[in-house]
């Protein structure tokens, strides 16, 4: 895709545009991997914030983050089918750790799968416990530190 830049946005999702962000990560997850709708939305006390990236204004992949008591956490993490292979995922999850960076985090959590690790691990992210079974897939609990994620920046 060429000039990437211009076409591609990461943010926030507005309040209006939640149910259909929640529907897109919901869809890939159901349909490809098996897992139950009901297990996608995160319950208001853990402060939830939905992120996006959108190209020419179409939500084409998800994200959220909540608080849990060792810092925020990230998941439930998906990209469209036909909009994969263009490296949207890898600016959904940088801008995501960046703009939590920036508000104060000083650690990010999560647990991903093998394809998303490999990404995170690129950023900075340190695996932080032992791969666990979920649907299917393995799963691996990670950390990304602020200043490992700068530093991973600096030697892009």
């Amino acid at each position: 895709m060429e000039n990437r830049e211009k076409l591609t946005v990461m943010r926030r999702v507005r309040p209006e545009e939640k149910e259909r962000v929640l529907t897109l990560v919901s869809d890939v997850f159901e349909i490809e991997q098996g897992i139950p709708r009901d297990m996608d939305d995160i319950p208001a006390e853990k402060s939830p914030q939905w992120w996006c990236i959108e190209i020419s204004g179409r939500i084409v992949g998800g994200i959220v983050s909540w608080e849990e008591p060792e810092g925020p956490h990230v998941g439930r993490f998906a990209v469209h089918p036909s909009f994969r292979h263009r490296h949207l995922g890898t600016d959904l999850l940088r801008g995501v750790l960046s703009a939590l960076f920036a508000l104060g985090a000083s650690e990010v959590y999560g647990d991903a799968r093998d394809v998303t690790l490999k990404i995170l691990t690129k950023m900075g992210a340190e695996v932080i416990g032992e791969p666990y079974e979920f649907y299917g897939s393995n799963c691996t609990p990670f950390r990304v530190k602020k200043e490992e994620f700068i530093e991973s920046q600096r030697l892009k």
